[in-house]
């Protein structure tokens, strides 16, 4: 088993997040994202979020029947 890594200054800074890159959404990079319950939908929504704050050109969700109404308002990016 791995030693947990801390999350401090200094780890940051070994794992910056990569530049902002000129062109098209396409290369960025896609991501697809496999969350939600009937119950919890909000981390489809969260990793969401995050994926396209950390640069992911094209985005899909795939949740639960019911919890994709208020993931298209939300985050209306995403497929």
């Amino acid at each position: 088993m791995t030693k947990p890594v801390a999350l401090n200054a200094e780890t940051l800074k070994r794992h910056p997040l990569p530049p902002i890159a000129s062109g098209d959404k396409d290369a960025r990079g896609s991501i697809l994202i496999i969350a939600g319950s009937r119950e919890v939908a909000g981390a489809a929504l969260l990793t969401a979020m995050g994926a396209m704050r950390a640069g992911a050109g094209r985005l899909q969700i795939v949740t639960v029947e019911s919890a994709a109404p208020g993931l298209s308002i939300s985050m209306p990016e995403a497929m």
